[in-house]
């Protein structure tokens, strides 16, 4: 018989999330470092990648512990501000708190292969109590569905002080990246970018290029813990705003004595190239990003791994899971200008204004970062904006995802033109509902709690609250019992709280047809005016 996953679980219940630096003599020192962190963390895998090289086996390990922002490691930063880029410094937005990281750097490390290499890394889990996974978000995994990093779905969580090895084909290009799929630590620093290249000769946009290395990671950022934030916001008057916004694990919220910040993430590029950006939104809670860069453009290439035709854009906005390829001509004058990010939904001027800024540094310029202070207020997106919040397909300062066309549209699938063998339906929405794990009936029920901020909706699919099993779905089926569908449920599920397995059978080789319905109405706040 397979092993099984213990029975005695530990579930987070989580969501699933100016002072100008004074800079010293000691600038060279800081690039140093820098230059050092860049030579450590070329892997042999971060090629070109050629048509007639044989695949490599990329090998890594990722060690994956409890640590904290601004630790011993930072020494004085950020008043001496080399000491912000020794190793093991995480100095993120300033602010200290306990993170969770792999190999003590934010992000972790970025995994960069080419087209049919295989992947092969170790997970070590050195936290003390909690388990742990690794999702590689956008990876089909179509011939390793047990690398897919799901506990209880694909595979048993890693325990404690303990290891497990994923190893898998890099067979589907694109931008992607990877993160813990365990509790809330994904929002507590466990993720790193995941790039699968293809020969140049492949890539349908390659002449709208000449450089592709710059990664930009960005992320809504806590200032506590995720679970101390879901708890306070699930069992008590707290909220689930996020403070901050993170650029490749950095950012400058906290102002310290002196007026000294910790530093920004800065992006170099030389005037007259054309630079390839990959960005990837790891965001944690419901905090869309929009992104702009001053005196500059995105021409739009791909999204989530595929290419579409080119789309010339000022400015576009990012959704946590979401990537997006594009590329910017550096045809300004040589200089520094600001790249703003700037929070919107449960992150804009109503709650937290989360905010933050990087910089494209055109090679020759001076160290000074960009003229001017830029806040949440004074950012303003104007000109054509991509993927914009609330907004539909036909306007003329907006380009939706729906309006993109496929750069390379696959062959038509012959299936398509079958009738459905089966057809179902996955109706969301978020419910008023006693559920116990929240809304214990009769003592502190739903509608018992005068505070109506205090009040939490129970998100469900077809009015069902998913249970995970014991043991992992995927590879241990012959465990699951008839007993564990929803089907046998009882209650009426339009006025209770129901959970259960949710386990669908369908035939082998069959086609199936499958409507997602977003029943929820989301109201929109603008200074007096509400649109629902």
């Amino acid at each position: 018989m397979k092993p099984q996953c213990s029975t005695i679980v530990l579930f987070y219940y989580c969501c699933c999330t100016i002072a100008v630096l004074r800079l010293t003599g000691a600038v060279s020192q800081r690039h140093e470092y820098e230059q050092d962190d860049a030579i450590a963390d070329v892997h042999p895998c971060q090629r070109e990648c050629r048509v007639d090289e044989p695949p490599k086996t990329c090998e890594y390990h990722f060690k994956v512990e409890w640590y904290y922002t601004m630790s011993k490691a930072c020494y004085d930063c950020p008043y001496n501000i080399t000491d912000c880029y020794r190793p093991d410094c995480v100095p993120a937005d300033g602010v200290a708190k306990p993170i969770i990281v792999i190999n003590r750097s934010l992000p972790g490390p970025s995994i960069q292969v080419c087209l049919g290499d295989t992947v092969m890394v170790d997970v070590e889990n050195a936290m003390m109590e909690e388990s742990t996974s690794v999702h590689w978000h956008g990876h089909h995994q179509r011939n390793s569905p047990y690398m897919d990093g799901v506990p209880y779905v694909t595979q048993c969580p890693v325990p404690p002080h303990s290891s497990f090895r994923y190893v898998y084909v890099a067979d589907n290009e694109g931008t992607h990246f990877w993160h813990s799929h365990s509790g809330c630590q994904r929002g507590d620093g466990a993720f790193g970018s995941f790039v699968v290249r293809a020969p140049k000769s492949r890539d349908i946009h390659r002449d709208m290029y000449d450089v592709d290395v710059h990664i930009i990671t960005v992320t809504d950022w806590l200032h506590e813990l995720g679970i101390r934030k879901f708890l306070a916001h699930y069992h008590g008057s707290g909220n689930n705003k996020p403070e901050s916004i993170l650029i490749n694990g950095r950012g400058r919220y906290k102002v310290f004595d002196g007026g000294y910040r910790t530093p920004l993430a800065q992006f170099n590029v030389t005037r007259g190239k054309r630079y390839r950006f990959r960005l990837i939104n790891a965001g944690f809670l419901n905090c869309p990003i929009s992104m702009s860069i001053d005196n500059h453009t995105f021409t739009m290439i791909a999204t989530d791994g595929y290419n579409v035709q080119p789309v010339v854009v000022d400015s576009f906005v990012s959704y946590a899971g979401e990537r997006w390829d594009f590329v910017v001509e550096a045809t300004a004058n040589v200089g520094n200008y600001w790249m703003r990010f700037k929070g919107l939904m449960d992150c804009d001027e109503r709650f937290t204004k989360a905010f933050e800024v990087s910089i494209l540094h055109y090679d020759g310029a001076s160290d000074e970062e960009p003229e001017g202070i830029p806040t949440y207020d004074n950012t303003f997106h104007s000109g054509i904006q991509l993927n914009a919040l609330n907004k539909g397909s036909g306007l003329m300062d907006t380009a939706t995802v729906s309006e993109l066309e496929d750069a390379t549209p696959p062959k038509y699938d012959l299936r398509l033109e079958k009738k459905p063998d089966v057809t179902l339906f996955m109706s969301y929405d978020f419910y008023s509902l006693d559920n116990p794990h929240f809304h214990k009936p009769m003592l502190y029920g739903f509608k018992q709690v005068s505070h109506k901020s205090e009040r939490v909706y129970t998100p469900q699919i077809n009015k069902m609250s998913f249970k995970l099993p014991s043991f992992p779905l995927l590879s241990q089926r012959e465990m699951i019992e008839p007993w564990m569908s929803c089907d046998h449920i009882k209650k009426d599920c339009s006025n209770e709280f129901c959970e259960c397995t949710n386990i669908i059978r369908v035939p082998l080789g069959s086609v199936v047809e499958l409507f997602l319905i977003d029943k929820g109405k989301y109201k929109y706040w603008k200074k007096g005016e509400t649109y629902t």
